[in-house]
């Protein structure tokens, strides 16, 4: 049920209709799926869970929305 329910995720969708329509290079659409995820959790949400960090101010989150689809992109882009 899990894996089902990843794939109908609008981003794993998205990623799906990227490749289709050749803006982005083939992949594995699980993995690319969690790499994101993950990027993300890594500064917003693990540095919180194990108190090493702070509440993220709106304009840093910002920056690292920015700054982590610009790594996913740049890696995946064609």
């Amino acid at each position: 049920m899990g894996k089902f329910s990843a794939r109908e995720t609008t981003l794993f969708q998205w990623l799906e209709a990227a490749v289709e329509d050749n803006k982005l290079k083939p992949m594995d659409f699980e993995f690319a799926n969690g790499q994101l995820h993950n990027m993300i959790k890594g500064h917003c949400f693990w540095p919180l869970l194990l108190n090493i960090g702070h509440i993220i101010e709106h304009e840093k989150l910002e920056n690292i929305a920015d700054e982590t689809a610009a790594m996913f992109l740049s890696h995946y882009t064609l």
